[in-house]
């Protein structure tokens, strides 16, 4: 008998998300207990989370245990298998090209020893409490310098929440669940918009949707360093008119939450770098991690 493939809902509120989240974990046990022992211990509603986190869109490499994007600070819980030597330089790899590329700060909290054995609960809860403490510091921080922006689930999707300020920035986490959502922040409004790139005219860019994996025709995928993209024709498919294509782009990849659903986010302004770039494959160089929608100077 057929059965119907399960569609991912986004969910409908804060409480939603929270209890949706945990339910993820059920399968992770060590992982399951530092995260709910971390939002019990911070117990703070006005502190985004997210588990499972994507840097680079669909990139198993770049996933993150538990992210706070407030803080530009994320938790790796190192269960058995990070402890054999090889996945050591792994996750030390990993966590200096997170470091350089992205800018994140990274908390380890430890599951086993070095002998490979279950840590006591009560070590696990000293290292929990610490990073919670840590936490609740980096916030007073920003509370005093005006800085701190409390979690607003409801309007996470909004873009005339992102575009309040006229600047989209990387680090302020900007989602969108459309297309042309993404191009409301720009001052256009379209009921739907399903296309590869969007012309924003008058100025020296578009906004690109670039979707990374491998198509008949096509490629898209980051370089080693995190701040580059290839786009790639195969097959020997028609080749790129660089005269049709504007230099500059601004980039909303297609991204996966931990529920499944696809939604858009901003990744930096990129430039085409015609040095590196031949007829079948453009690189694109990210050149900022801002773009001010009302001045494009």
């Amino acid at each position: 008998m057929n059965t119907l493939r399960k569609v991912p809902t986004k969910p409908r509120n804060k409480t939603e998300y929270i209890l949706s989240t945990l339910r993820k974990l059920q399968h992770k046990a060590q992982e399951q207990y530092v995260v709910s022992r971390v939002l019990h211990k911070l117990d703070d509603l006005s502190i985004e989370f997210v588990c499972q986190q994507y840097l680079v869109p669909d990139d198993k490499s770049y996933l993150l245990d538990l992210f706070f994007p407030q803080f530009a600070t994320y938790v790796e819980v190192n269960e058995l298998g990070h402890a054999s030597p090889d996945a050591i330089i792994e996750d030390a790899l990993r966590k200096t090209n997170i470091q350089e590329n992205f800018g994140l700060n990274l908390v380890v909290i430890k599951t086993y020893d070095n002998k490979r054995n279950l840590l006591e609960i009560s070590k696990i809860n000293k290292q929990v409490d610490n990073f919670v403490e840590t936490l609740q510091r980096k916030k007073i921080q920003q509370l005093k310098a005006g800085k701190f922006i409390p979690w607003d689930y409801d309007k996470k999707f909004n873009p005339e929440h992102h575009a309040r300020h006229g600047v989209l920035k990387v680090e302020a986490d900007v989602t969108l669940a459309t297309q042309s959502d993404v191009i409301r922040m720009f001052g256009q409004s379209y009921k739907a918009w399903q296309k590869g790139a969007w012309d924003w005219k008058g100025t020296e860019y578009d906004v690109w949707f670039p979707k990374f994996f491998k198509s008949s025709a096509w490629e898209n995928r980051y370089a080693e360093d995190g701040t580059t993209i290839i786009e790639r024709k195969l097959d020997g498919g028609k080749a790129y008119d660089f005269n049709t294509k504007k230099r500059k782009r601004i980039v909303f990849p297609h991204f996966k939450d931990q529920f499944g659903n696809r939604y858009y986010k901003f990744v930096g302004v990129y430039e085409i770098d015609y040095h590196k770039s031949s007829e079948f494959s453009i690189f694109h160089k990210q050149i900022s991690n801002s773009i001010n929608l009302k001045n494009q100077d």
